[in-house]
């Protein structure tokens, strides 16, 4: 910062917390009015009618005005004309503006500044922020070829880091010069085990975080030998009391219900293994999709959908069923049907099934007094989650078909004077 002392008739400078104070002129008179251009310090001094310079790194050659027309100078402007620079050391893709001494480059949107020795600009990506999953991730310019991580870095959660860092290409424009950004990549910033998981506070915070990590140690080759089922049990369990109706967190559940049916089956005939695990797991599920209101997901091994209905859709009632030719075959959302009628309903040659009568409507009004029915469907591939002790003593694991569910969310199936109708045809499982 500058200013001006008439008293001691000095121009002074210091930084802006006050420090390195020095005096650059002495003996400047009365003045009114200082500014700046370039490396040069500008003030009028009234008495003597005229406008003064001094080179305000050095403190030396102050010149003074001699225009004849100044007539008691008091106040005095700067209007700043950066003139294109004909050299341009800026060299391509940008334009050089030269105020007296010194440069500056503006590069076109699409290159990079550079910065310090070698000023200029040279292709690259700008700045950018894009949504994934909900989280904004912020990339700053990054030069071509090069790869560049979000600015924002890993959350702390529970005192352990969790959720993902966000990683992408920045590309040469081999058609117009510049940068084009890459796809942007997800990296968990720290793999922690399922035991490790389950040592954690699961809060708000991190809720999804935790989810992701636990997605990410239960896919296929990635299991730890050491896990049981009631430890993702707890996991679920927790994810479900903080996340339930956030998307995200039923999204990840999917993944871990479908690649949970991936497993060994030594997994699920561990020393001690609860038959009651798997249930609350199925449990846990169900509670996320009776969070919201309507959501659909598929993935290799587990379908879910979950949608509010009208009464004049579920006059006839409603059912679902999954028919699949090549019993290997993944889940997919173009194999899952939903039917309307009754009479239409058909159980044979489909591979699961499952019908609700119409009677769920009344029952629905009686008991929560709203119009309004959810209803949550849930198909699994293998029926891996589905225990009994006499499939526990024999060493089993399948019951031998596809498994379809089917939920009406806050009521209670009792008095229906049709039945609720399921229907499985047995299948052998890759």
């Amino acid at each position: 910062m500058y200013w001006g002392d008439t008293g001691a008739r000095v121009i002074e400078e210091a930084n802006l917390d006050g420090t390195n104070r020095r005096t650059i002129v002495t003996e400047v008179g009365y003045l009114y009015r200082i500014d700046i251009y370039g490396n040069y310090l500008y003030w009028t001094v009234w008495a003597a009618g005229g406008i003064y310079r001094v080179d305000r790194t050095t403190g030396v050659s102050s010149t003074e005005s001699s225009d004849s027309r100044l007539n008691s100078p008091e106040d005095l402007y700067i209007l700043k004309d950066l003139k294109k620079n004909s050299s341009n050391q800026c060299s391509t893709n940008g334009v050089c503006y030269d105020p007296i001494s010194t440069h500056s480059c503006e590069c076109d949107t699409e290159f990079f500044r550079k910065v310090g020795k070698g000023r200029g600009c040279t292709e690259g990506c700008p700045h950018h922020v894009v949504i994934v999953k909900n989280v904004n991730y912020t990339f700053g310019y990054t030069p071509a070829e090069m790869f560049a991580n979000s600015i924002e870095l890993c959350g702390m959660g529970d005192n352990l880091l969790l959720g993902s860092l966000a990683e992408r290409m920045c590309k040469r424009n081999l058609n117009g010069g510049g940068g084009i950004w890459g796809e942007i990549k997800l990296n968990l910033c720290v793999n922690y085990t399922i035991a490790e998981l389950a040592e954690i506070r699961v809060t708000k915070e991190n809720v999804e975080a935790v989810a992701e990590q636990l997605s990410a140690n239960t896919i296929e080759n990635n299991w730890d030998t050491n896990v049981t089922i009631d430890v993702i049990a707890s996991i679920l369990e927790k994810l479900t009391d903080v996340g339930a109706g956030k998307e995200r967190v039923t999204d990840e559940t999917v993944k871990v219900v479908s690649n949970m049916q991936n497993a060994a089956d030594e997994l699920f005939f561990k020393k001690n293994q609860s038959i009651a695990d798997t249930s609350r797991i199925k449990r846990s599920l169900e509670a996320q999709l009776a969070s919201l209101s309507d959501h659909k997901g598929v993935e290799k091994n587990l379908a879910v959908h979950t949608k509010q209905y009208l009464p004049d859709v579920l006059n006839k009632g409603i059912g679902y069923f999954i028919n699949v030719t090549n019993s290997g075959t993944d889940i997919q959302d173009e194999y899952i049907h939903t039917i309307n009628e009754v009479d239409t309903f058909i159980t044979e040659n489909i591979d699961s099934s499952i019908f609700l009568p119409p009677g769920f409507l009344k029952l629905n009004q009686d008991q929560t007094g709203s119009n309004k029915i959810q209803v949550s469907v849930i198909v699994y591939r293998t029926s891996k989650l589905f225990k009994s002790k006499r499939l526990m003593s024999n060493n089993n694991t399948s019951i031998g078909s596809r498994v379809i569910s089917g939920t009406v969310e806050n009521v209670t199936a009792d008095g229906l004077n049709e039945p609720i109708r399921a229907g499985y045809k047995p299948v052998v499982v890759s």
